[in-house]
């Protein structure tokens, strides 16, 4: 661009401006440009630390069953695309898989548990036997998983759940859960890389 005549933002006189780079007109109005520019960068610097702050806040205070509810959206997704990239179908009804479902439910029991991100408990399902069936899918879920994964990891299942019950599982941690949810959402990348 060649050299043109604009006006400076601060003073309103006429200066040559050359290269797309418009700069003040003299030694004070360099000054106040300066100053409203430092002004301008702290408080958008200031802005930002208190949107950092308040999100930190946010989280801070959630329940450990909010944090295993939003973590349980990244580890049904990554278990969803690992069965679509082994080509697995419904664990249920051998339908396309669309959504990720819990043998054992995550209600209000398991709402804070292991179980309920056990990769043993959760499998691909498609959408009717996962939402539409009211749990009434359980023997076909069942029966998929023995000819899937045979009756030892059926009952590594079962064990696994009557140790949660027994309470030999301490309740995981706001930080165990975040640190899941993000191995997840890594796991996650890697196996739609894959399909």
């Amino acid at each position: 661009m060649a050299n043109s005549k604009k006006r400076c933002k601060h003073c309103k006189e006429y200066v040559f401006v050359g290269d797309g780079k418009q700069l003040p007109c003299g030694f004070f109005c360099s000054i106040s440009h300066a100053v409203e520019f430092g002004a301008a960068k702290a408080k958008k610097q200031n802005e930002r630390q208190r949107r950092a702050k308040t999100k930190a806040d946010k989280e801070r205070i959630k329940s450990l069953a909010e944090v295993c509810s939003e973590a349980q959206k990244d580890v049904n997704a990554m278990i969803r695309a690992a069965d679509i990239a082994a080509g697995y179908l419904c664990i249920a009804s051998g339908a396309e898989v669309s959504d990720c479902g819990h043998f054992y439910h995550a209600g209000s029991k398991y709402r804070t548990s292991w179980l309920r991100f056990h990769h043993a408990n959760l499998h691909g399902q498609g959408a009717k036997s996962n939402r539409y069936s009211g749990g009434g899918d359980a023997i076909n879920y069942m029966q998929g998983l023995r000819e899937r994964y045979g009756e030892v990891y059926v009952a590594e299942l079962e064990d696994f759940k009557r140790v949660q019950d027994q309470g030999g599982w301490p309740k995981p941690t706001r930080e165990e859960v975040r640190a899941l949810a993000k191995w997840a959402r890594a796991m996650s990348r890697i196996y739609r890389g894959m399909i």
